[in-house]
């Protein structure tokens, strides 16, 4: 059915209603010949089996004096009579107790025979090949038996083979005329469809839209082209309108590029003239920051809050002329191409942190760097402009305590936090201090320096280089300004940093002695990261026994039995069969302790490392970082603190 209706659906309209005229007429003259036939037969047989009833019934009467008196000749020469029939068969005659009594058959026949009669099966049948009669054989209302008499259909079946073939002449000689006549009437119903096909086409090919389809008839395919006459029409006055507008944008995009070259030549103007000015115009801010310095030392106690004012003022001069210069600098720089080198992070916060000591020693602050040995490839003059401007802008909100400055390598990100202990950041002005020219409510007038373009120029160098700014902040406890510089950046990964587990070597500031006098057995595959976890179980305080596989494990069973570990620490795959599980149990069934073990596993499936932990074992799942160790073991160890 589905390839009958593609291949219909590929038809031309020709001959699809040429398809639809020859199925309708075939299923119509078939179902008509077959009821025709079909009814012919069945009057055929039922006439048929009257006449042959009679002539039984006849017969019948004419035995009931042989079948009565038992003469098997006289019935016998009775049966013969109905032997002369041209579609005889067989007949038999039956006592009153439905016995055979004399049977006569045609032996050329295989349909020839006489039955056993009950009772209660006394009735005519009709089959498709011959037609069995059953009459009594009676007088004067007595029955003395019955008759049986098979007769041959074949007469009838003949009669409908003739009538079928007739049928089907008259089925292909309606279907022929129908075709010819349907031919020449559908000139009338396709010729307006194969002109609006040719209409359509020629439009597409040439895209003239003032060609119009001939109407041929007021009927539905003359409402159909009248409809697709409006149609081009409309598209013919659409294509004027858009031809009109896209020749007036054409224009107006000429004037534009007119324009914007203009303004372009006019920024370059006047960047060329703030580079050729910059100079002048530090010159004098600088000599009047000395002048100021100088009469803080000889200021009266009335004229150090006149001199403190002009400070301020000079700084916010300073900052402003900084601001504006950036801004400048950064509308045309999001169309050049930023040249990156290597950039050793850790001189370069050194450098800027140094470069604000003054200006924090001044405010009675304190500036502080941490950064561990990273080198990335970045450009170092907008890196180091970001920095300042965060630092900037830190040391500008602080009263009181200081600012830090980390680097660090952190969830496959190195970042470069700036901490600080200022009046922090209202939730509801958290992405509006990101604006050009906004500043938060909340600071005072000395804090109100500049015109708000500072950290709007930390977005724009943070998005230009690729980076992303996270900003955390509290009001009254501080802000938080985090850059994450992508991995794919790093170039040196700084000691004790592995990509693959995320363990970093503590600094001073976080190491602590939670595992003084401890024993520590670990185990790791990996040399390096084996090494790299002994390291810093040991600045944790701990004795460490490490392996790298069972078999080193092994060596050193002697030695855990006599000094057994307070705690395992293990990688959970150890090699290609052994894993951390089977480590634990060695020690445990060694030292004949439940020593407690913490496994550290990549496996990412939770129903498997809940199955772990259902078994007792600690678990971490990598990357792990050296605090979350540090606080699972002390809880291990001390799991009542």
């Amino acid at each position: 059915m589905p390839v009958f209706r593609e291949f219909f659906r590929h038809l031309s309209i020709r001959h699809k209603l040429l398809a639809i005229i020859v199925v309708s007429l075939l299923i119509t003259t078939t179902i008509a010949s077959i009821a025709f036939i079909i009814y012919d037969r069945h009057h055929a047989e039922k006439q048929l089996a009257e006449q042959v009833g009679l002539i039984a019934q006849i017969t019948g009467m004419r035995s009931s004096a042989a079948l009565a008196f038992g003469d098997k000749i006289a019935m016998n020469a009775n049966l013969e009579a109905l032997a002369t029939l041209p579609g005889f068969i067989s007949a038999c005659s039956y006592d009153r107790d439905l016995k055979p009594f004399v049977e006569l058959q045609n032996k050329a026949s295989p349909y020839s025979l006489c039955p056993a009669l009950t009772a209660d099966a006394l009735a005519d049948h009709i089959s498709y090949r011959y037609l069995d009669v059953i009459r009594p054989i009676k007088r004067n209302q007595t029955v003395y038996g019955h008759i049986y008499m098979r007769y041959s259909l074949d007469e009838v079946i003949e009669r409908t083979w003739i009538f079928s073939m007739v049928a089907l002449l008259i089925s292909l000689g309606s279907i022929g005329l129908a075709l010819i006549f349907s031919r020449r009437m559908q000139g009338a119903f396709i010729y307006p469809i194969i002109s609006l096909n040719a209409i359509a086409d020629l439009v597409a090919q040439s895209e003239d839209y003032s060609v119009r389809a001939p109407v041929h008839s007021d009927d539905e395919i003359g409402n159909l082209v009248r409809s697709f006459n409006g149609m081009l029409h409309l598209i013919q006055q659409k294509h004027i309108n858009l031809v009109e507008a896209i020749t007036e944008l054409q224009q107006t995009s000429e004037n534009l590029k007119q324009l914007a070259k203009s303004a372009e030549e006019k920024g370059e103007e006047f960047q060329q003239l703030l580079a050729s000015a910059a100079h002048d115009l530090r010159q004098p801010l600088q000599a009047m920051a000395i002048f100021v310095d100088a009469l803080k030392s000889t200021a009266s106690k009335d004229q150090a809050q006149l001199v403190r004012k002009l400070d301020i003022a000079i700084d916010n001069m300073s900052q402003l002329f900084s601001d504006l210069l950036d801004y400048s600098r950064l509308q045309n720089r999001a169309h050049q191409h930023i040249v990156e080198s290597p950039v050793e992070l850790k001189q370069l916060l050194r450098r800027v942190s140094h470069e604000f000591d003054a200006i924090a020693s001044d405010k009675n602050l304190s500036v502080r760097f941490r950064a561990d040995d990273i080198k990335v490839q970045s450009h170092e003059t907008t890196l180091e402009r970001i920095v300042r401007n965060l630092l900037s802008n830190a040391l500008r909100y602080t009263e009181t305590g200081g600012v830090l400055i980390t680097c660090r390598y952190r969830d496959r990100h190195v970042v470069i936090e700036v901490y600080d202990t200022g009046i922090g950041i209202k939730p509801e002005s958290m992405d509006k201090i990101f604006q050009s020219y906004v500043q938060e409510e909340n600071r005072s007038d000395a804090q109100k320096q500049g015109v708000g373009l500072g950290l709007s120029i930390v977005t724009r160098l943070i998005d230009l280089m690729g980076f992303k700014l996270e900003v955390k902040s509290r009001v009254g406890r501080g802000s938080l300004f985090r850059i994450h510089i992508p991995t794919g950046k790093l170039l040196d990964a700084p000691a004790g940093v592995t990509a693959n587990t995320g363990l970093t070597l503590d600094s001073p500031l976080t190491r602590q002695q939670v595992l003084a006098e401890r024993v520590v057995c670990v185990l790791d595959d990996d040399p390096a990261i084996l090494e790299q976890l002994e390291t810093l179980l040991i600045n944790w305080g701990a004795q460490v026994y490490s392996a790298a596989s069972l078999d080193a494990l092994r060596d050193q069973l002697n030695d855990l039995k006599i000094d057994p570990p307070d705690v395992i620490v293990s990688d959970y795959q150890l090699g290609v069969v052994d894993t951390g599980i089977d480590a634990v149990d060695l020690i445990r069934v060694t030292c004949n302790e439940p020593i407690p073990a913490l496994i550290v596993t990549g496996i990412e499936d939770e129903a498997e490392l809940q199955i772990l932990r259902n078994q007792g074992y600690s678990v971490l799942r990598k990357p792990v970082k050296p605090a979350k160790m540090r606080a699972m073991l002390s809880f291990m160890l001390n799991p009542d603190s």
